[in-house]
This record gives structure tokens, C-alpha cells and sequence, in this order.
């Protein structure tokens, strides 16, 4: 056994030469990663960003009283905000950072004339272990909005689509504020705050508005045939049916809808079923396979119908809207698609000329009453 101990004890000239290297190793290996710590140029990685996170997964889950099985039903809500902008650019992103990329730059293309624009993004947690996606945060993190505030919101709780959409605006009362909320697989055109002025400004005296969709095409969700259009020469319509490519809500309307829904959606017998459109079939068949809580909309279907309220649309020329959709892979696409629509890229003076009543079609894009100048 001595003889053993011996032998194993003694260092040969090339152990010594091999433990040397190794030393040698392990201190370049330290000095590169305190480099990717600090302000260098040899900080490659940027590790500092993915350590400065505000929740980390383990806080996350002394946060979570919420069961994942469990349905947002409107709480909580975004904080009321002591910062009163012209415009508020709500965005929600969960795991897609090209996605969220590729919108923040077309956000920072556009055109606000100077007005006060404060830029939210806010990043929902898994629903599995209540993570928040590291290449997302980071995305939204290295981004430099150029026409004013800017913050990342990471969710405290998984909220899932519902959350997402009725969680994240909750302007003050004596706010005056223009919201509009995009999903992360959107593009906007330049024009779309100059098309949310205006018709904010013509359109939020009246009491039956739901909204402004931003979308220039859509389905027909009564199940009629073809893409939903106005009549010719009309630059806006009335429809039943909120555009969720894209939607900035009448700010009364949609407290009136955070409302009912707080008190609605915690009725378990209670189904927003809607007679005649295409989401209650969907609906349905969600209900059948346990997935209706990625179709928050089916809430703001019933209650738009409930309460005949209406969601304007653009009706520009070749269907071009203010925003377009990439319909990604994720709830409701499995990817791989391209626009479904063409982006505007000009401003024409008669987009300006909106009349003072818009022509209301059904669900199947009847119409069933004109424009009124």
C-alpha cells in the first residue's frame, strides 16, 4: 500500500507541464468572463444584462399566488401611471425576440410630430416554471426608443394572452391619453399615430365605440365569403367585431369592458356566446380541446354585442393598413406565413376626409347603413 501511495504522490515533469496549462486555462477563462462583466472592449457577451433582470425566476415564484389553471380575470392591473403622454404604445411579448425586434424598429420609423410617446413593453412569464424568456428581455433591453419614455414590464405572474391584453392599460382619470396595443408579430406603418389622431379626435365623443382597429383586411366573421371592405370611396367603416392586429380602445369603452369582465369571467356558468359569428363555433371547439384561454376576444365580442358597440376600421385603397401581421407561430398560428396585407407607405390628403357618421356593416360585411357627412 506505501508503494502505491508513492507512486501515485510522485508528480512526473509532464504532469507538472499539464497542471501548468490548466492553471494557465482557468485564469484566462476568469479574466474573459470578468470582461463580459464590465465596460470593455472585450465585452463580447454582454453577461450584465441577463444578470440585471428585476424578477429572477426563483423570486418569481415566492410572487405567483395564482394557479396556471386558473383564468385571468382581470387582476392586477397595470398600475395607474403618474406619466400622462399623447400616446401610450403598449406592447406584449412573451418568447419571440426577432418578432419584438422587428416591430420596436418599425416603432421607432414612425412619425409622432413631436407629442409625448411613452413606449411600454411588457413580457409575460412561463407558464411552466414562471421563467421570463432571456433572449426577449434582452431584445427589449438593448432597444433605444428615440421619440420618448421607454420601460420594460416583466409580468410577476404568468397572465397569459388575457392578461396580456385586459392587464396592461389602466389610464388615470384625469388622463387623455391615445393607447394603442400590438402584439409582438406586428409591423406598423410610419402613418399609424397620424390615422390614430385623427380619428380619435372625430370619433371619441361618440358613446357605441368599442375602438379603432389598425388591420386593413379581415375575415367576414359572420362567415360570408371574401375580405371585409367598406364601400368605395369610403376611407373608414363601422363593424361589429374588434381588429386585434393592431387596436387602440375607446378609453371609456374599455373601462366600462375591464369592468364587466372583473365581475363576468369569475361566473363559471357563464359562456360569451354570441349568436351567428364564426368566434362562437371557434369558441366552442376551443372549449372541447381546454383552450380558451388563449381567445381573451371572445370577451370583447359579447360585450361589444351586448352593448352595440362598434369598432371603426380604415378602408384604404388595396386593403393597405396601418399595420400588418406576420402570423408567426404561437396561440393562434402555426407559422411560417407571410403579411396577410399591404403595409401604407404614403399619406394621402383624403385619408384625412372622415365623415362625421361612418357607414356600419354587419358580420358579414352588409352594409346596413351609409355614411352621413
Amino acid at each position: 500500500m506505501k508503494t502505491l501511495t508513492t507512486l501515485f504522490s510522485v508528480r512526473s515533469p509532464g504532469m507538472a507541464r499539464k497542471n501548468k496549462r490548466l492553471q494557465l486555462l482557468i485564469c484566462v477563462t476568469l479574466i474573459f468572463g470578468i470582461c463580459q462583466m464590465i465596460n470593455s472592449k472585450w465585452n463580447f457577451l454582454n453577461l450584465r444584462n441577463y444578470l440585471d433582470q428585476p424578477i429572477t425566476v426563483h423570486e418569481e415564484k415566492t410572487h405567483r399566488r395564482q394557479d396556471d389553471k386558473t383564468r385571468y380575470h382581470g387582476y392586477p392591473l397595470a398600475s395607474k401611471s403618474s406619466i400622462h403622454p399623447d400616446l401610450r404604445i403598449i406592447v406584449v411579448v412573451y418568447n419571440r425576440p426577432h418578432s419584438l425586434e422587428r416591430l420596436l424598429n418599425s416603432l421607432n420609423e414612425a412619425n409622432y410630430f413631436k407629442d409625448k410617446v411613452q413606449l411600454d413593453v411588457w413580457i409575460d412569464r412561463s407558464k411552466k416554471d414562471g421563467s421570463i424568456h432571456y433572449g426577449t428581455y434582452y431584445t427589449a433591453s438593448q432597444f433605444r426608443f428615440l421619440h420618448g419614455g421607454y420601460k420594460i414590464h416583466n409580468h410577476t405572474q404568468h397572465v397569459g394572452i388575457y392578461g396580456q391584453w385586459i392587464g396592461t392599460w389602466n389610464p388615470a382619470p384625469e388622463s387623455s391619453e391615445i393607447a394603442v396595443i400590438l402584439e409582438d408579430d406586428l409591423t406598423v406603418s410610419k402613418h399609424f399615430y397620424r390615422w390614430l389622431k385623427n380619428v380619435h379626435k372625430k370619433y371619441d365623443g361618440r358613446t357605441d365605440v368599442a375602438g379603432y382597429a389598425l388591420q386593413g383586411r379581415s375575415i367576414k366573421h359572420g362567415g360570408a365569403a371574401g375580405n371585409l371592405r367598406g364601400p368605395d370611396n369610403d376611407v373608414c367603416f363601422l363593424y361589429p367585431i374588434l381588429g386585434t392586429w393592431g387596436f387602440s380602445p375607446h378609453r371609456e369603452s374599455w373601462r366600462h369592458f375591464v369592468e364587466w369582465y372583473q365581475t363576468a369571467s369569475r361566473d363559471p356558468t357563464f359562456q360569451p356566446l354570441v349568436p351567428g359569428i364564426l368566434p362562437t363555433q371557434w369558441w366552442q371547439v376551443f372549449q372541447k380541446q381546454g383552450k380558451v384561454d388563449g381567445m381573451w376576444s371572445m370577451w370583447h365580442i359579447y360585450h361589444a354585442w351586448n352593448n352595440k358597440l362598434w369598432t371603426l376600421y380604415p378602408n384604404l385603397p388595396d386593403s393597405r393598413g396601418l399595420t400588418i401581421s406576420w402570423r408567426e407561430a404561437g396561440l393562434h398560428y402555426k407559422g411560417g406565413n407571410s403579411p396577410a396585407d399591404p403595409l401604407l407607405q404614403e399619406w394621402e390628403p383624403a385619408y384625412n376626409d372622415l365623415p362625421g357618421t361612418p357607414a356600419k356593416l354587419d358580420v358579414n360585411g352588409k352594409v346596413i347603413s351609409v355614411k352621413i357627412r
